[in-house]
């Protein structure tokens, strides 16, 4: 999942993983401060950045990105893990780190989350914290941005509804369990 900060891709990762409990979410790696709140190894692993270029070197990450001066990089070795014993695995990237998804993994589904107006993405921006002036207009032309590249998806979700959104996310992975193209060995087996 991509889409611009403040979309409400966590909220809609962490409830759609509560109801999928053998799905994986990719805890990223990244470099910034831990919010209030957030717990390492849960919303993110806390390092620095040293450990994270030798990380980078050794080929551990799929992507890796830096944002807002901090570096962010989603690690390769449990999300292959998952895939191979037939798991989901949700990631929440940015749209740059998409397109390194969509080489690695080519048989992905790809959805791009927006807040229902501009106006509701950046009280969401605000609610979070983001109340620095400035820093709320970089992520609010961030997120401009990355609108441009949403067409670089198959799907887009509005997250209006928290329920609503999660059961829309829940559909898509359905339809695409049942696509024809992962479901051909099935079909030979039943043959």
């Amino acid at each position: 999942m991509s889409g611009p900060s403040g979309a409400g891709k966590g909220t809609l990762c962490r409830t759609f993983l509560d109801h999928h409990p053998t799905a994986l979410f990719s805890v990223s790696y990244t470099t910034r401060a831990r919010r209030s709140g957030e717990v390492d190894g849960v919303d993110y692993h806390f390092v620095d950045r040293a450990t994270f270029e030798r990380m980078e070197r050794q080929g551990g990450f799929v992507e890796t990105t830096e944002i807002y001066g901090n570096r962010y990089g989603t690690p390769r070795e449990p999300i292959d893990r998952h895939l191979e014993a037939g798991h989901d695995v949700v990631v929440d990237v940015d749209t740059d780190g998409g397109k390194w998804f969509r080489r690695a993994y080519p048989d992905g589904v790809f959805i791009f989350v927006v807040a229902p107006s501009a106006r509701i993405l950046r009280r969401r921006l605000m609610r979070r914290g983001v109340v620095d002036p400035v820093e709320l207009e970089r992520r609010l032309t961030g997120g401009r941005r990355e609108m441009t590249r949403a067409f670089q998806y198959e799907y887009l979700l509005v997250n209006d509804r928290l329920s609503r959104s999660v059961r829309a996310l829940e559909a898509i992975v359905s339809a695409e369990r049942c696509r024809m193209s992962r479901q051909r060995e099935r079909l030979q087996e039943l043959s």
